[in-house]
């Protein structure tokens, strides 16, 4: 049952109780909601999106409502919703409800961040990703990232924003680049001088840092795992030049750019 469906049954007293799990320190889920545990919060009837883009809508959309506001910044926030790819109202007065969708398009999205910006914060304001209701700090996280990369107009964004964050997974907010934990410092050395590439620690932390950015357009957990499957196992320093072992520790021979060993990033890209 989709969320919109889900609203509407539930709508019969106007509201439904969010609660909160507790979660660990600096990770958030989709069920880590910005409100006090067992707090009643209205949530209004939102609505399928107009079938003329329904089927690029489906793929990936973000919504946002929220209601009749006292703030200054109200007759902008309509007008910015009202040129949104779809925009839908109902009721009228202080009980009007504006609902804003938008797609993954770089002017999409960066229209919805500038939508947000002005109502994010409005008690009357709520945003569903592919019709699922997110917390306000996971849609934060993600309009830094995915925002970055719409400006930035470079589609291997997310290998790296630059060659400190490159990395050969496609989501460089994992903390897993080139200078922040790279892949090849996982593992341990053998006696005889080869490296083994501990993949089981890679997919741990991955797993660790993945969730308040799953809900990300470019984010694929298929392709990182595929990704991660196409890392050599092994890495022998006196077969490929491009590796060295320095206190027991492996490296690349020049450290700061990737080497290229039984794997072409290139590829990865694509």
């Amino acid at each position: 049952m989709g969320i919109f469906s889900f609203l509407k049954r539930k709508r019969n007293d106007n509201s439904i109780s969010v609660q909160t799990k507790a979660v660990p320190s600096e990770v958030y889920t989709n069920e880590h909601i910005e409100n006090e545990i067992s707090k009643e919060i209205l949530i209004p009837e939102l609505n399928e999106p107009k079938s003329e883009i329904s089927n690029y809508v489906s793929s990936w959309n973000i919504s946002i409502s929220f209601g009749k506001s006292t703030s200054n910044n109200y007759a902008k926030a309509v007008f910015l919703a009202k040129k949104s790819s779809n925009y839908y109202e109902e009721g009228s007065g202080k009980d009007i409800i504006h609902q804003a969708t938008y797609t993954s398009a770089t002017n999409d999205y960066l229209a919805f961040i500038k939508l947000y910006e002005l109502v994010g914060s409005w008690k009357s304001s709520f945003v569903f990703i592919n019709g699922e209701m997110i917390d306000r700090k996971i849609i934060g996280k993600l309009n830094y990232c995915y925002g970055d990369k719409c400006r930035s107009g470079n589609n291997k964004f997310c290998y790296g924003a630059s060659e400190f964050t490159s990395n050969p997974f496609g989501c460089h907010r994992l903390q897993i680049s080139e200078h922040n934990n790279p892949w090849w410092s996982f593992g341990m050395l053998d006696t005889k001088g080869i490296w083994h590439v501990d993949k089981d620690a890679i997919l741990n932390r991955i797993n660790q840092y993945y969730i308040p950015y799953k809900n990300c357009p470019s984010f694929s957990y298929e392709k990182i795992l595929f990704n991660l499957n196409n890392l050599p196992a092994t890495i022998n320093p006196k077969k490929d030049k491009n590796w060295e072992i320095r206190d027991r520790s492996i490296y690349p021979k020049n450290y700061g750019i990737i080497a290229s060993i039984n794997i072409n990033l290139d590829d990865l890209y694509k």
